[in-house]
């Protein structure tokens, strides 16, 4: 059956007793907002004139060869950039050098690769001298992960590339996730494939961060906590006296999440043990 107002036989929704239908092409002053966030609009059959909306030109996107110009980067290493930067956000130059960091001459910022959760280089992040940070167009956001990524010991996971820095400045083992609502999947990819003893997450102190730390706790499948710090993050940790040491001694007061022991859900009853020990 077409849908008499697009004239289509896909897509729109006609009800049972044909009294109204649903089209998502054609606008009406009857929007319908649905669960996955597509809007259609309500007709009905005496409707005698409709109105099409114009269609609008998507652009192109172009895929980058994140590769090729990696390797670009790579022919025009400047060192005193990289010390510029460790200065500017106050980590170690060793662990940029370990973040594999650039300078782009051409756009006259620091480069950050980012990886998926098998470690495959997906995107840049770019760095400018003006703290603004914005993802390589053609490119796709991924993990901070450093050459020295250990597998089977503790990982903290932090928010940014620098973040991640000063992490592996105080001598952790670490990644970084984008931001603090993205890179779920590629974080639960890669510790299914290191396998870490335990993951450490750290939380900026927003609502946008903890609700990101949350989500990011039930999905990963290890046993993890998950550490708010007193001022904004951890950058700001460093910056005011914060060290490697009291980091620890904050997740050694932590009660750990092991997700293999949410499937006993049954609340015991009084006098019992509902493990039957």
């Amino acid at each position: 059956m077409k849908c008499p107002a697009c004239l289509h036989q896909d897509w729109c929704l006609v009800n049972d007793g044909g009294t109204e239908y649903l089209c998502m092409r054609v606008v009406s002053d009857k929007p319908l907002r649905m669960k996955d966030g597509t809007t259609g609009y309500v007709h009905l059959p005496s409707d005698a004139t409709f109105i099409i909306p114009p269609l609008v030109k998507q652009p192109v996107k172009r895929e980058v060869d994140v590769g090729k110009y990696w390797e670009s980067l790579t022919r025009e290493q400047n060192p005193q950039r990289i010390e510029e930067l460790a200065k500017r956000i106050n980590v170690s130059y060793s662990s940029l050098l370990d973040l594999q960091v650039r300078w782009d001459i051409m756009r006259q910022a620091w480069a950050f690769p980012m990886f998926n959760g098998y470690q495959v280089m997906v995107g840049i992040s770019h760095r400018y001298k003006s703290s603004e940070k914005k993802t390589m167009g053609g490119t796709h956001m991924g993990l901070f992960i450093p050459l020295s990524q250990a597998p089977h010991k503790r990982l903290y996971i932090t928010e940014g590339g620098s973040d991640t820095a000063v992490a592996l400045t105080f001598g952790m083992n670490a990644v970084g996730r984008p931001s603090a609502k993205s890179g779920l999947f590629d974080l639960v990819t890669l510790c299914s494939r290191v396998r870490p003893k335990e993951v450490v997450i750290i939380c900026d102190n927003d609502v946008v961060g903890l609700e990101g730390a949350e989500t990011l706790a039930k999905e990963l499948g290890v046993r993890n906590c998950t550490i708010t710090l007193p001022c904004k993050d951890l950058r700001q940790f460093a910056d005011r006296g914060g060290s490697s040491r009291y980091l620890e001694a904050m997740v050694d007061s932590m009660v750990f999440y092991s997700p293999a022991c949410q499937r006993y859900k049954t609340p015991a009853t009084s006098g019992t043990n509902p493990f039957g020990l």
